[in-house]
């Protein structure tokens, strides 16, 4: 079982991204001046999104999930466009 939701982040080499389970948000910044886009993969139970920040190194994207889950459990992971992502974090909502 998970317990429910704090703000949890990931970093990895040219990505930087969190969820803010306060305000059902994430955020995805770009850290590395490679190229490469960023973006965060998530998901609850069946519904899939991503959150994508392809402004380029020093950038950052917000942006609120558009429902609300209770007691739903989140999966969600950064990504470096081509290269690599982190572990999948697990949440519950």
């Amino acid at each position: 079982m998970t317990s429910p939701a704090t703000a949890q982040n990931r970093v990895i080499t040219g990505a930087y991204g969190y969820f803010d389970p306060g305000k059902l948000m994430f955020g995805v910044g770009d850290t590395e001046r490679d190229g490469h886009g960023v973006f965060i993969r998530w998901h609850v139970d069946t519904y899939w999104d991503t959150v994508v920040n392809d402004k380029g190194n020093g950038t950052w994207t917000d942006k609120y999930l558009p429902y609300s889950w209770p007691d739903a459990t989140l999966e969600w992971k950064v990504c470096v466009t081509g290269v690599r992502c982190s572990s999948w974090v697990q949440e519950r909502l």
